[in-house]
């Protein structure tokens, strides 16, 4: 990835060291930072990595591996949904408000998946931070990636969801500098990924 201009922080050679069976460890250099603001420009300069990596992710080596273990947890995930929809498993909460979330909720990409490539899978607050040294973000924690063979608007609803709708109170304000996002992210890729409708595509 960073090859392809994305900005990552990758681990030190020799790490990961496998402790036990139970732990290993992980190190990475120090990165001076600071966490997304809420603001246009961090935004746009959100949407930019976003697209850069996607393009990136394209060319990742082991894309069948990729698509076998993200089939897996999507039948995990479906064996979930069946357990909770026959009331066999126990959860806390609204029994009548989680059902109609199963019911509605779907767990596949069928209707889509002309579109499905290697996307980040976990695109959240922690998990983008900017270095200090040079304003642009740096894209952290790709375990996920490695069973996420879905849409790329996944990463831009995720980011959307976990940079604005949990950190920005006001509706308006939320729309604005999701649609800053989604610029960077058209700018980049040269294609536009929102229809007249106001619908991710």
């Amino acid at each position: 990835l960073e090859g392809r201009d994305v900005r990552v922080n990758a681990a030190l050679p020799s790490f990961p060291r496998e402790l036990n069976r139970r732990w290993v460890i992980f190190a990475y250099n120090y990165v001076p930072m600071r966490f997304a603001g809420n603001d246009h420009e961090d935004m746009r300069k959100i949407g930019r990595v976003l697209a850069q990596m996607h393009t990136a992710l394209l060319d990742i080596p082991f894309v069948e591996d990729i698509k076998n273990a993200s089939l897996q947890k999507t039948e995990m995930l479906l064996r979930c949904k069946l357990k909770l929809s026959n009331e066999r498993l126990l959860f806390a909460g609204n029994r009548e408000k989680v059902g109609n979330i199963i019911e509605e909720t779907p767990m596949t990409f069928d209707g889509v998946s002309d579109v499905m490539q290697v996307i980040h899978g976990d695109f959240n607050y922690g998990n983008l931070i900017f270095s200090k040294d040079t304003s642009e973000p740096v894209v952290l924690d790709f375990e996920d990636t490695l069973h996420s063979w879905l849409p790329p608007v996944v990463d831009i609803a995720l980011a959307i969801e976990r940079f604005l709708f949990v950190q920005v109170d006001d509706e308006e304000r939320v729309t604005n500098l999701a649609l800053s996002l989604i610029k960077g992210y058209e700018e980049q890729t040269m294609r536009k990924i929102i229809s007249r409708h106001g619908i991710l595509k």
